[in-house]
């Protein structure tokens, strides 16, 4: 039987359902960390609570489905607050954001937060393992095209790890997007991925449809 790569015409609700179930695991890995930790009193009771609102925050953000116009830099700067406060990363790691303003639907955006989300904490659970660094995350906006760009300081250790599924949901979630992803390297050795979308602004996006 010939088998179809998924990623070749992506049901997008099922791409969104992919991406909230693996977040979903992850979220519980992080609870379960951050309870151990806590246990042994390298954290305090309070942090794990930061951590794990902040990951519900999260969670809720990219969820929501529709909702009218909404800033996407605005939005973008939520999500990466959250994803921060959700790897107890705070003092740590910067994520350092330099966005176009622009208004878009919440149903065009809400690929490109799951892509951003997903980007930030890989960078913060995988590129720094001397636990500091800088994520930079720029979006500019050309004519009918908007480029989103994440890169850190850090270490890379490759694009697919062994049981990762990041990097499939993001090139899912950005194809279904009508978007392609564009991965290398800085000239320090660290990650850079380029996502090329069509334009989020409102007045040029149409509205994400369904397979």
């Amino acid at each position: 039987m010939i088998q179809q790569d998924p990623i070749e015409c992506p049901c997008v609700e099922a791409v969104y359902a992919r991406e909230l179930s693996h977040r979903a695991a992850n979220a519980l890995q992080q609870a379960i960390a951050a309870v151990h930790l806590s246990k042994r009193g390298a954290v305090d009771l309070d942090e794990v609570m930061v951590r794990l609102h902040a990951t519900a925050a999260l969670h809720h953000v990219l969820g929501q489905a529709s909702g009218g116009l909404v800033n996407a830099a605005d939005e973008i700067n939520d999500v990466c607050a959250a994803s921060v406060a959700a790897a107890g990363a705070d003092d740590n790691v910067t994520v350092a954001v330099d966005l176009d303003a622009v208004l878009a639907e919440r149903a065009v955006l809400r690929p490109v937060l799951m892509i951003v989300a997903e980007l930030v904490s890989n960078a913060l659970r995988h590129a720094f393992p001397e636990n500091f660094g800088t994520v930079h995350l720029e979006m500019r906006h050309s004519g009918m095209t908007t480029f989103l760009v994440v890169e850190d300081d850090g270490v890379c250790g490759g694009w697919h790890r062994p049981g990762g599924e990041g990097g499939g949901i993001i090139d899912g979630l950005a194809h279904s997007a009508g978007g392609r992803v564009v991965r290398s390297l800085t000239p320090g050795g660290s990650s850079r991925v380029e996502v090329i979308l069509p334009s989020l602004a409102a007045a040029a996006a149409s509205p994400v449809g369904h397979a």
